[in-house]
């Protein structure tokens, strides 16, 4: 799973807030949690208990995953805050997962950004805006 989140710069990414302005920055290190759930629990308890849990954006936590293994199947349950990507972006997630684990090797999937200049003080800003994870 940590291949996956390597491999997609949006789960490599932080949320900075300065001055009034929003954007992402590259980390060195994925902040998105991997937990290892050994209790006898169904997926659908572990999301009810856990969706209501803020993510902690301030330390780039943007995706949680789950792995839920047990003696016949393991599951694996991801929630994911909207900032890391739409639906179909969550898709391109799972799939570098599976691969991953299969062996395959995966591709770097880097934001998409729009950069557009923004006043500052008399000089120009640049603010990366997410437009989609390709």
């Amino acid at each position: 799973m940590k291949q996956a989140f390597e491999a997609n710069e949006a789960t490599m990414s932080k949320m900075v807030l300065e001055n009034g302005l929003a954007y992402y920055e590259k980390m060195s290190v994925s902040n998105c949690k991997i937990e290892i759930k050994n209790e006898n629990k169904n997926w659908i308890e572990l999301v009810n208990q856990n969706e209501n849990i803020p993510f902690a954006i301030d330390e780039s936590e943007l995706i949680r995953a789950f792995i839920m293994p047990s003696e016949d199947k393991t599951q694996i349950v991801i929630m994911a805050h909207h900032l890391v990507g739409d639906g179909k972006s969550i898709i391109y997630f799972v799939k570098d997962i599976m691969n991953a684990l299969s062996g395959i090797p995966l591709t770097y999937k880097p934001l998409a950004l729009l950069e557009r200049n923004l006043p500052k003080q008399g000089g120009a800003r640049y603010c990366k805006i997410i437009c989609s994870l390709l």
